[in-house]
């Protein structure tokens, strides 16, 4: 069973951490953002892929919005408009993939409450460290 109201540890980070393993079903982290919102998630990140699964119970497809805000880092904007939201839900949630991720390439899928967005990583190297010769000033 998945639990939604777990909160943060202070060290825990929004950055991404590559992982030397394949997909797994257990999550990296659980976030929520408070205990009284229903704007908790999980990040899922393996070898070929990344998914969020966020909680979205009692939404439907016309009450959610999804948006990528910046594209080279992946920042993914969500935000919820129902009856039955509170105010703390309306407001939209951010969080940050990583520029390893392909944002080109998000998608989103909601059943069963779970709003579960889904991007693959990106497979070009990273480019490779440029040296930046240093010169003397002339007088």
């Amino acid at each position: 069973s998945t639990s939604w109201n777990q909160q943060p540890s202070s060290s825990s980070s929004l950055m991404m951490i590559k992982q030397q393993r394949e997909f797994e079903t257990k999550p990296l982290r659980t976030y929520a953002v408070a205990p009284h919102q229903r704007s908790s998630y999980q990040i899922h990140q393996g070898n070929q892929q990344i998914q969020v699964d966020i909680d979205a119970n009692g939404l439907s497809q016309d009450d959610l919005k999804v948006q990528v805000v910046n594209m080279s880092a992946c920042v993914v904007q969500w935000s919820a408009s129902s009856a039955s939201t509170t105010s703390e839900s309306k407001h939209p949630h951010r969080l940050r993939l990583g520029s390893s991720v392909d944002c080109q390439q998000l998608s989103a899928n909601l059943h069963q409450g779970v709003l579960r967005m889904k991007a693959p990583l990106k497979t070009e190297p990273e480019p490779p460290v440029k040296d930046i010769p240093i010169t003397i000033a002339k007088q």
